[in-house]
This record gives structure tokens, C-alpha cells and sequence, in this order.
């Protein structure tokens, strides 16, 4: 299937599991894969113009809009220190907490404990840092091949 085209009021991350899709916004296209995040804002056009890899699976959060979240001004952050800025399209092949993150998240959201809120608060933010570290990291696409094992069996 195509990525739906709309506009949401929420934050969307998605998480790729297998498979590869190509995902717009704003006429900006990005192609994620297996192991990638894309985070697509709130209030932005999101499309697909071509169909998902056959199999494609994800795992993806929709996060409320909060009036303090920017994005598109790149002298933000240097303006507020207690901000992350993470990357529309961020590498993760060789990080595997951001998928336990996902996954702990979407679980602890459909449970039913007392410290559910305070639980998804905390993995959240957890989430964030260890995409806002990746922001720097070379892509895993990028790398030689040999590189890529030294990160496997590191990792």
C-alpha cells in the first residue's frame, strides 16, 4: 500500500521492521528501511506515491503536537539548550535499543498498570536520546562492508 496522504495533528515516528517504503513530506521524499526511523511531523503533508516493499512491517507512535516543538529552524537548538533535535530520517541498523524502545513503549501503552503514563513518559524520552544520538553517526548504508561487520559483532 501507498503511505496515506494527510495531514496529522499528531507526531508520527515509524519504525521499519523489514521491508522498505518511500514516504513524502512536503514533496521531500525519503526512503526508509529495515532498521529505520522516520519522524514525520505534525501539521505536514505526509504522502506515498509508489506502494510499500511487499511484507513491509512497522511499529510506529503518534505523538500530541506540543507548542514548544520546532522544526525546519536549524538555530533552534543553539537557542535552547534543553531541546534534542532529531532528524526526519535517522539510521538505526546499528543500534537495536531503539527497537526494544518501540516495542516497550507500544506495550506499556496498551497495559493497563497504575504507572502506565509515568512509564511511557520515561521510555520516551529514553527514545529520544538515543535517536538524537544517532543524528551524528554515519549511515549504515554507507558504510563498507566491513565496516558493517565490525559494527555487527560489536554490537
Amino acid at each position: 500500500m501507498n503511505h496515506p496522504d494527510r495531514i496529522m495533528q499528531e507526531h508520527d515516528l515509524v519504525y521499519i521492521i523489514e521491508g522498505s517504503w518511500q514516504i513524502y513530506q512536503n514533496d521531500t521524499p525519503y526512503m526508509v528501511y529495515a532498521g529505520d526511523v522516520i519522524l514525520l511531523h505534525a501539521g505536514q503533508h505526509h504522502y506515498g506515491v509508489k506502494p510499500c516493499e511487499p511484507n513491509t512491517k512497522t511499529m510506529y507512535i503518534h505523538v500530541s503536537e506540543d507548542m514548544n516543538d520546532y522544526f525546519g529552524d536549524p538555530d533552534f537548538s543553539e537557542k535552547n539548550n534543553s531541546s534534542l533535535e532529531i532528524s526526519t530520517l535517522v539510521h538505526c541498523q546499528i543500534n537495536t535499543s531503539v527497537k526494544r524502545l518501540f516495542g516497550d513503549i507500544i506495550s506499556a501503552y496498551w497495559s493497563d498498570t497504575p504507572t502506565k503514563e509515568s512509564k511511557i513518559s520515561a521510555l520516551f524520552q529514553l527514545l529520544l536520546c538515543e535517536l538524537y544520538e544517532l543524528k551524528d553517526s554515519e549511515s549504515f548504508s554507507d558504510m563498507k562492508i566491513s565496516e558493517k561487520v565490525v559494527q555487527i559483532i560489536h554490537s
